[in-house]
């Protein structure tokens, strides 16, 4: 039986060139011949036919994947480019590394952590000329495989907003259920919890006797121009000292962990904990850069949960965030649980970052009714989406700043109720995973009625029942859930197929060099193993496309399909016309150039190959190449 006829008309991936590609075993005798004109005659039509032909594939699906089809509108800092380089090199591609930095401009580079972590040590912020095209940079490294990713230096913005006291009391404390949550746990000091904020005030009085780290200061600018917010007007000396001058930490902060019941101010949602103030804001804004250097600080200080109050509208799965999400997975994958503030801006939060990010918490904000919040205007209200996990109060928030106490609006202030709630589940129990937090929550919390899906509104009292083993009573589903997790999988293979029929017979090999990628509820990707299988499981369920990557570029793709408790299962066979296959993965090489490159003095070979780190007075012995800033390190004898 066809494979394909067990699966749903929209799953199957277009078939190309059926009738194009003769059958081989009802013409042996011709096989060479065939094939030599199939390279020759039909290759430079192949992206054209795809293009034109294929139903849902477009020609902006044929550039690298890599590159988008729009520029993000985030702003960025001048004259700045985060990259991530490879971990190994050979003599040949240090050469084309240095090549290309010097043909993009590159005046000088730094690591962008300073952490002696080798997690991070392949991270480097390169700086250029004053008034650098940034996006004629950009566009001149899709492809280029030396550098593994890269992206302009964003600006992301904290997620409040002030409002005059209307309150007399903490509404949301009652309303999450903390007064009974208390009941069951108050929090523990060994567990870490990492504000990466504007600092905190770690002089207040709601904060006497609370354990607190005192991370590092990263926020180096007090005023950025008000013509173009990518030029800092007004540098900040780097004090180390994460004190808060601006409000917007400590408020995050006393929701976490403000000292409960000491006849002072305010409560916090743990009795005890351990903050890490990480500073790297000083106002308003900030760069990511900053924020890859917070996280980078969050793990090397070991934290078991991070705060990020704080968005950019630069969606986490475009090419050019890339390393953003690597250091919010690396954290994740870590174990640690990174919570982030959905946004103000009334849209989808598939458009910004950090909050579709794989691996997040994502929280939106309700008010004192369990309505979506919105403040002054649509546009100033909660984000919203299949992509929100949960939400929990964040209208008219009484909690600390410098000096005092305040209320404030916004998903900033929704976000540290679900940190808190994390930090509770972990004293209780420190051996939860991030993907076990987020399933106590989002089964324990409180099914709400919502214009825009955000979630379910927080419930703590349940979320430490369920992660305890025990029961809560069922609740009605709210009409405006989307992405309640379940056990749906996506599965599939990648094959190549010689006779063009569609399924995997005897003798075609598996494709193990290509990218499988989701794009829908969640955004994810994988590679083949050696069988050519794939899988994506423990999805949410909604809905989803599924597409296939060769060497960076776009070949296949499923219509929409939707899974659901129903039908909780995809399979899907990825059929690959030898053309493409062939033609694609394995291009001609191009010949290297035999003579040195006169910017490193590097000689041609292919033999041996490098590490690099950034360069010192103490780090250049014998046999070691030097790219830039850069010094390289034979790993194995060249």
């Amino acid at each position: 039986m066809n494979q394909d006829e067990n699966i749903p008309p929209e799953l199957r991936p277009r078939k190309l060139f059926n009738k194009i590609i003769p059958d081989f075993k009802k013409n042996k005798t011709i096989v060479p011949l065939i094939f030599l004109v199939l390279l020759v005659l039909i290759t430079p039509l192949i992206f054209l036919t795809l293009s034109k032909t294929v139903p849902g594939i477009s020609k902006s699906s044929q550039q690298i994947v890599a590159k988008p089809s729009v520029f993000p509108k985030a702003r960025y800092i001048a004259d700045e480019l985060i990259v991530q380089y490879k971990n190994i090199y050979t003599k040949d591609e240090l050469l084309e590394l240095d090549k290309k930095l010097s043909e993009i401009g590159v005046i000088s580079q730094a690591k962008l952590v300073d952490s002696d972590n080798p997690l991070f040590k392949n991270f480097y912020l390169l700086n250029f000329k004053n008034n650098t095209d940034l996006k004629k940079v950009v566009e001149s490294l899709y492809g280029f495989k030396e550098i593994l990713s890269f992206g302009p230096n964003f600006i992301l913005k904290l997620e409040s907003t002030p409002n005059d006291p209307g309150f007399s009391q903490q509404w949301d404390m009652k309303k999450i259920s903390m007064p009974d949550a208390w009941d069951i746990a108050k929090g523990s000091k060994s567990v870490r919890v990492a504000v990466i904020d504007t600092g905190i005030d770690y002089s207040h009085q709601d904060m006497a006797g609370r354990n607190i780290i005192k991370g590092p200061d990263y926020a180096d600018c007090y005023q950025y121009d008000p013509n173009d917010a990518t030029k800092c007007i007004h540098k900040k000396p780097l004090d180390k000292d994460p004190i808060d001058h601006a409000g917007h930490g400590t408020h995050v902060a006393g929701t976490i962990a403000a000292v409960t019941n000491n006849k002072v101010g305010i409560s916090g949602i743990n009795w005890n904990v351990t903050l890490i103030a990480i500073k790297t804001i000083e106002d308003k804004e900030t760069s990511i850069q900053h924020i890859e250097e917070g996280i980078a600080n969050a793990i090397d200080q070991h934290a078991n949960v991070i705060n990020l109050s704080l968005t950019a509208p630069a969606p986490c799965n475009d090419p050019l965030v890339q390393n953003y999400q690597w250091f919010v997975k690396k954290a994740v994958d870590l174990g640690i649980v990174v919570v982030s503030a959905a946004g103000n801006e009334g849209q989808d939060v598939k458009f910004e970052t950090p909050p579709s990010c794989s691996g997040v918490i994502v929280v939106g904000a309700t008010d004192q009714n369990d309505k979506r919040a919105v403040w002054s205007s649509p546009q100033d209200s909660s984000n919203y989406g299949s992509r929100v996990d949960i939400s929990a109060p964040g209208t008219g928030i009484l909690s600390s700043v410098p000096g005092g106490y305040s209320y404030k609006n916004g998903t900033s202030m929704a976000a540290p109720h679900v940190t808190g709630a994390v930090a509770l589940l972990l004293s209780q129990n420190g051996k939860l995973t991030p993907s076990k937090i987020k399933d106590c929550l989002v089964k324990g919390a409180d099914s709400i009625q919502t214009d825009k899906p955000i979630g379910k509104r927080l419930n703590v009292l349940n979320a430490l029942k369920i992660c305890k083993g025990e029961k809560i009573p069922q609740q009605p589903k709210a009409a405006t859930i989307t992405n309640a997790a379940g056990n749906a999988e996506i599965r599939g293979v990648v094959f190549v197929d010689t006779n063009g029929n569609g399924k995997q017979d005897a003798g075609e090999r598996a494709f193990t060099q290509a990218q499988i990628a989701t794009d829908g509820v969640e955004t994810l990707n994988t590679t083949p193993d050696s069988s050519g299988n794939f899988s994506f499981s423990n999805l949410s369920f909604g809905s989803y496309t599924v597409g296939i990557f060769i060497n960076n570029q776009k070949v296949m793709s499923t219509q929409n399909f939707t899974l659901t408790i129903d039908q909780p299962s995809a399979v899907i066979s990825f059929p690959l016309p030898p053309a493409i296959a062939n033609t694609i993965i394995n291009p001609t090489p191009t010949p290297l150039p035999p003579t040195i490159s006169k910017s490193s003095g590097v000689k041609s070979s292919s033999s041996g190959t490098y590490t690099c780190e950034e360069a010192t007075s103490n780090n250049a012995p014998a046999g070691a190449i030097k790219i830039g800033s850069l010094i390289c390190f034979p790993t194995t004898s060249p």
